[in-house]
């Protein structure tokens, strides 16, 4: 084969190879996932409880004075409760989505603190109740705290989050 052959077969190669990372990057730009939506955290947690509408709602003053989540430490919360048979507060959603990495870290720790004295508080006088508590786990994705205190809680907890 002679050099100028060489040249030619070579030109031809790297123009076939210019091509080929032309259209992988095109592709690849295309197949780039949209950016995923983020619902307000009433809204997002709606798509997951069917109840909750008809549990009882309450203000950040509450979250506060009960569960001890600061208002300076979230953008936004749900707290809802139901209440068993004999009006004790059984079913319990608290989800937070905490203003930054460090707000979502005492979230976290006040969502335990809370969990632990609900446990105390039940274990002798709701049985029922503490084995909710029991099966239930403070969970976090990204900047979003979850509590979530029902018979499936580690279901809701785990449904509610893949959507987060």
């Amino acid at each position: 084969m002679s050099i100028k052959n060489k040249k030619i077969l070579l030109a031809v190669v790297f123009v076939a190879v210019l091509a080929v990372a032309a259209v992988l990057i095109v592709t690849q730009s295309g197949n780039k996932a949209e950016p995923k939506e983020i619902l307000p955290l009433n809204d997002a947690a709606k798509k997951v409880f069917s109840d909750l509408d008809t549990l009882t709602a309450y203000d950040g003053e509450e979250l506060y004075d009960i569960v001890g989540v600061a208002p300076e430490d979230y953008t936004e919360f749900v707290y809802r409760t139901g209440e068993n048979d004999i009006g004790l507060i059984a079913r319990e959603i608290i989800l937070v989505r905490a203003k930054d990495s460090e707000a979502v870290n005492r979230v976290l720790e006040a969502l335990s603190r809370y969990r632990e004295r609900r446990q105390t508080e039940t274990r002798t006088y709701a049985p029922d109740i503490y084995a909710m508590l029991e099966k239930s786990a403070v969970s976090r994705k990204d900047l979003t705290a979850a509590l979530i205190i029902s018979e499936e809680s580690a279901k809701e907890t785990q449904s509610f989050l893949a959507g987060e």
